[in-house]
């Protein structure tokens, strides 16, 4: 679950808007990939993803790297 999702370009925010259409992926070493389509209400192509925070039903002390294209 995401916290406080934003995205940025020129240093104007927007919020995350809602999230549509999680898809399930069985991934080839049997793990499972999650993906969900996040909506901004902006026609302005992002510079960058804010993230606050992140929970997960398991603690894993791992960071993650998201490219944002």
């Amino acid at each position: 679950m995401l916290d406080d999702v934003s995205i940025e370009t020129k240093g104007v925010s927007t919020p995350l808007k809602t999230t549509i259409n999680q898809k399930e992926t069985k991934q080839v070493d049997g793990k499972l990939l999650k993906e969900h389509t996040l909506l901004f209400d902006t026609q302005t192509k992002p510079e960058s993803l804010l993230i606050k925070g992140m929970h997960y039903m398991k603690e894993y002390n791992k960071v993650i790297e998201i490219p944002v294209d």
